[in-house]
Order: C-alpha cells, then structure tokens, then sequence
C-alpha cells in the first residue's frame, strides 16, 4: 500500500515542479544561455526531464525496480498515474484557486 502512495506523491510532486513552478524552462533557458555564450536564451526539450508526464514515469519507474517492487500490477498502476498527470494538474490547479478565494475571502 505505501509502495502505490509513494508513487502517487512522486506523480504530484513531478506536476508541481514541471508544469506548475516550471523550473524545467528556467534551467534549460540558463544552460541554452550558457552554452550560446548569450546569443540565445531559447530553451529546449530534454524529453525525460521537460514534461512532467515522462518525468514522473521514469522516476516511478526507477522507484519500483530499486524497492523492489517490479511487477505487471505496479507497472500498470504507473502508467495510469501517466495517463492521469494532466487531470491531476488539473486538480492541483483548481485546490491552489479555491485556497486562493478562501484566503482573500476572510480579508
């Protein structure tokens, strides 16, 4: 049961990262900066680290095999956490707007 909670964590925190803060942008933007010495702050795609669907597979998928949990089962429930991610956005996006109102409602 801990392994499929873990697993649902590291999908939201991967969402959070990736598509909510967008970090991936602002470091693929630096090193694009850096490696066209401040001709171009253009940022580009490394698949597994850019979107935050493959980045979440790949980390859960990492996760399972060092726990030791590898099996068809834990293999189909990633894959529905990958089919989720935008939906879980989704959901993240909306929790963040209510707790906004809630906030500014009280003022």
């Amino acid at each position: 049961m801990m392994f499929y909670i873990n697993c649902l964590v590291i999908t939201v925190i991967c969402v959070i990262i990736l598509d909510i803060v967008k970090a991936w942008e602002g470091i693929s933007s630096y090193i694009s900066y850096i490696i066209t010495k401040g001709k171009s702050k253009k940022s580009f795609e490394l698949k597994p680290f850019s979107c935050s669907t493959c980045s979440q597979f790949w980390c859960n998928l990492l996760y399972m095999i060092f726990s030791n949990n590898f099996t068809i089962l834990n293999l189909g429930y990633i894959t529905l956490l990958t089919f989720l991610t935008p939906v879980i956005y989704e959901l993240l996006v909306r929790l963040y707007d209510i707790l906004i109102k809630i906030i500014n409602f009280k003022k």
